[in-house]
């Protein structure tokens, strides 16, 4: 029997499965990677830096990282509002991914993003030892401010 959560590298075809919380939707990134690879691209991509969290074989959400340069990296994720009513192993499951990408590139610096007016984002990203470097103002491509979060390590 496959257990309820399980992880696999990401493909393109799990990011455009997700349902996208609403509050997400004007952030929306799939319309972008769209224009900039093509979906043979964007799996290798994906797999590469990426991972599918699912709930009984049903992604529902993808997360991972981009390396900027040697001591840099950002993270992100794209939940649903089943990642959100699942929260805790959706949490241990981004935390030991954090956890893992630390130990293998020991950066120095990780950043990530979250709407100024995202409480349940920003609370996340606290929760996951982030904290608040700056606002950055008509930051989202709907023009909404966003907060710059910064893990040292």
């Amino acid at each position: 029997m496959t257990p309820r959560w399980t992880e696999r590298p990401a493909t393109w075809a799990d990011v455009e499965s997700l349902e996208l919380l609403p509050l997400h939707a004007p952030c929306d990134p799939r319309p972008l990677l769209r224009l900039a690879m093509t979906p043979d691209e964007l799996d290798v991509a994906m797999g590469l830096t990426a991972i599918t969290l699912l709930w009984d074989d049903v992604p529902i959400a993808v997360g991972g990282y981009v390396h900027h340069w040697p001591g840099r990296m950002a993270v992100w994720t794209l939940p649903t509002e089943a990642a959100i009513v699942h929260r805790k192993t959706y949490y241990r499951s981004v935390r030991d991914g954090i956890r893992r990408m630390i130990a293998r590139y020991h950066p120095i610096r990780i950043e990530a993003t979250s709407r100024c007016d995202d409480p349940i984002s920003c609370d996340w990203l606290e929760a996951h030892q982030f904290d608040i470097e700056s606002v950055m103002k008509r930051y989202g491509p709907d023009g909404s401010d966003h907060f710059m979060y910064v893990r040292l390590v």
